[in-house]
Formats: C-alpha cells, sequence, structure tokens
C-alpha cells in the first residue's frame, strides 16, 4: 500500500491538524478538478424522461401524503396522546418516546411533503420551458419554410 503524500513529502513526517488540513485541501483540488473536467455534475433529460422522473417524484408526493394522512388518523384515534400500558417509570418513558417520535415523524413528513412539492414545480417548470421553446421553434421554423 502506498503511502498518503503531502506535495511530495510523506504524510507520517507532517506533523497534526496541518498535515491534514493539507491532504483535505489537497483531495478537494482533485475532486473538483475531476468535476469540472466530467461536466460539472449538470443534469440532461430528453422530454421523455423529464416526464418519467415528474412522474416519479409526483407518485412520491402521494405516498408522503398517504403517510401524512395514516398518522393524522393515528392521533385522532388515540386522541393525540399515547396512554402508558402500567404504572411505572418504564411504561412512563415509553408513553412519553412514543409521543416524541411520533412527533418527529409529523415534522419529518411535513419537510418532505414541502422538498418534494417544490420539486415537482421546478420539474414542472423545466417541462414547460422545454415544450414552450420547442412549439416557438417549429412555429418560428413553420413561418420561414411552411410546409415541406
Amino acid at each position: 500500500m502506498e503511502e498518503p503524500m503531502i506535495d511530495g513529502t510523506p504524510f507520517a513526517a507532517t506533523a497534526g491538524l496541518a498535515g491534514i488540513g493539507a491532504l483535505v485541501a489537497e483531495s478537494a483540488a482533485l475532486i473538483g478538478a475531476e468535476a469540472a473536467a466530467a461536466g460539472g455534475g449538470k443534469y440532461s433529460f430528453s422530454p421523455d424522461e423529464l416526464q418519467s422522473v415528474l412522474t416519479q417524484w409526483q407518485d412520491l408526493h402521494d405516498t408522503v401524503l398517504q403517510a401524512q394522512t395514516a398518522s393524522s388518523q393515528q392521533k385522532v384515534n388515540t386522541g393525540g396522546a399515547i396512554t402508558a400500558p402500567g404504572n411505572e417509570a418504564a411504561s412512563h418513558t415509553m408513553s412519553a418516546a412514543v409521543g416524541t417520535s411520533s412527533a418527529a415523524y409529523t415534522k419529518y413528513l411535513t419537510s418532505m411533503q414541502t422538498y418534494i412539492e417544490g420539486y415537482v414545480t421546478t420539474l414542472q417548470g423545466a417541462l414547460k420551458n422545454y415544450n414552450d421553446t420547442e412549439q416557438a421553434a417549429a412555429s418560428a421554423s413553420h413561418s420561414i419554410h411552411g410546409d415541406l
């Protein structure tokens, strides 16, 4: 196994955090160069692929909405509180943990719903822009060349 190097010096010869920082900086520079050479991480979709991705995100939206509905229904059924199964410390701790976990799950679902709705809107806008551009190009071509 080859020993890591920092500017041609074996890593073990560099002292403390400065050596680690230099290694991280060098690695980050290499990764950045590779990303730039690979096109900067841009996505490219055909209209059909974009529609497929949009449909998948809309399906995910429906799934999260169903989970939110089920979670809300569970709160209605229990009155929003979980009754401890017994009258001792462990049961009360369990009951409190369930309530905390339920609140965290609800918060998570709400944040996911918000993110998904934003992303679906972005995808819909991208698809509309693409279709509008294609329609404008087709109209311009038709007006210039007529029916060929």
